[in-house]
């Protein structure tokens, strides 16, 4: 997870969409026609993305111009149907363990591709990198992964409307999401990742670590491994979306029995994060943990805070 917090964020704008919720995609959809691969293989998770193309029939409408009319049985427009080839992006997550698996699918999909180079970056290019060449026959082209990290950073901001937002608690519409804008420096990064770093970007070539914490999506599956009966990344996701943090987490309300005004805190914001678990049903813990360990993520996040 990549989260950038521009300066400039409110200077192109917002739209007023209601959810950062993706879209479900088909797993490895359009795979035969892939043309070029990039992986990026962490600590916890492989990221693997592709380029292909689809073929699809696209309906045109002509229409004529009547300003002179020959005969009546002249047609206003003409529809015509045409094959039209379109590029798309695909983006794959998978746990590191099935890693030689789904290379194995891959390779078994793989039939209309010229590419004999892919693109990969983190720690796993370096550990993985003879199994991949080896399995899909391809060249692995190592790449700093800070660096593609900024760089594709900088191309979103710049070119891709409403993938930056600004959230907005308790709001009519709580994501507002930014139009692009030129001027985008300097921005904090803060990459969760196994553990958190936190990169301060000053220009296209220009950044700094100023921070990180060892607290990061390792942490949440960890810990949720211990809770739970699976070990699963995915299935542990949808426990803690279904789960109610404030069953285990203690909130300003909590302590105060309502809002405490003084200091500006509402009664639901977070004052002790697990801090009911100690009284809490320990049959009624698991979900209401795991949806308390990605507020405690967000949390860390939001420790340093540099002078931009």
């Amino acid at each position: 997870t990549k989260m950038a917090a521009c300066s400039r964020i409110g200077r192109g704008g917002h739209s007023m969409d209601k959810s950062i919720t993706l879209p479900a995609d088909e797993i490895f959809r359009n795979l035969e026609n892939a043309k070029r691969f990039a992986i990026d293989i962490g600590g916890s998770l492989t990221k693997l993305a592709y380029y292909s193309t689809v073929q699809h029939k696209v309906a045109k409408v002509r229409s004529f111009d009547h300003s002179v009319k020959e005969t009546e049985d002249d047609p206003l427009y003409e529809i015509s149907v045409q094959e039209e080839i379109t590029a798309r992006l695909h983006f794959i997550k998978f746990e590191n363990a099935y890693i030689e698996t789904c290379l194995d699918f891959v390779k078994d999909h793989l039939v209309n591709t010229d590419t004999k180079v892919i693109k990969a970056t983190g720690g796993g290019a370096y550990k993985f990198k003879d199994l991949i060449e080896k399995k899909l026959k391809l060249k692995v082209d190592k790449e700093d992964e800070m660096s593609c990290l900024i760089k594709g950073c900088n191309f979103v901001l710049k070119n891709i409307p409403h993938e930056a937002f600004v959230y907005v608690r308790h709001a009519d519409s709580e994501f507002r999401f930014q139009n692009t804008h030129p001027d985008i420096f300097p921005y904090l990064l803060i990459n969760i990742g196994s553990g958190v770093s936190i990169v301060k970007v000053e220009s296209e070539d220009q950044f700094e670590r100023i921070g990180g914490s060892s607290i990061g999506g390792g942490t949440f599956w960890g810990l949720g491994a211990l809770l739970t009966k699976t070990k699963r990344f995915d299935e542990l996701l949808q426990l803690a979306s279904r789960g109610q943090h404030a069953s285990v987490d203690m909130l300003v309300k909590d302590i105060y029995g309502g809002a405490y005004g003084t200091l500006g805190l509402t009664g639901d914001l977070i004052a002790s994060s697990f801090g009911k678990s100690a009284t809490a049903d320990k049959g009624e813990f698991v979900e209401p943990g795991l949806g308390t360990v990605v507020p405690v993520l967000g949390a860390r996040s939001r420790l340093v805070r540099p002078n931009l």
